[in-house]
């Protein structure tokens, strides 16, 4: 087994909300992740955050949704466990995201706090 614990963080970003700018609401979904990224960084883990996967549209002509949908899908499958984040179930992709990764063998966190526990704990083993 790797010496790196990776995790893969799922959570809405596509803006579901009628009520609020869908900018501003995809922003504040980016910055939970982004947020989350860091907890999870700093106790331990090497996670992966979807949602810097914005930062390659700025910087090519040519990605698709599909190649960005695959390039997570792709990293999801290289890691150990999976965090779901607040308001996943009400998100398509991060429900497909938990679907491949209960396929796939992988520890499941429903929360951050869970995640952060149990990569405490295996760093007294």
């Amino acid at each position: 087994m790797s010496q790196y614990h990776r995790i893969y963080i799922a959570g809405p970003l596509t803006p579901k909300s009628e009520n609020q700018n869908h900018a501003v609401e995809y922003l504040g979904n980016c910055r939970a992740m982004f947020r989350a990224w860091l907890e999870l960084a700093r106790a331990g883990w090497h996670p992966f955050c979807p949602a810097v996967d914005f930062v390659f549209f700025f910087l090519s002509d040519g990605l698709t949704e599909k190649l960005v949908k695959e390039n997570s899908l792709a990293w999801l499958e290289a890691t150990e466990a999976i965090v779901l984040l607040p308001g996943w179930e009400n998100s398509f992709g991060s429900k497909v995201e938990f679907e491949l990764a209960v396929k796939l063998g992988k520890k499941v966190f429903y929360s951050l706090e869970d995640a952060i526990k149990w990569i405490k704990e295996e760093a007294t083993k």
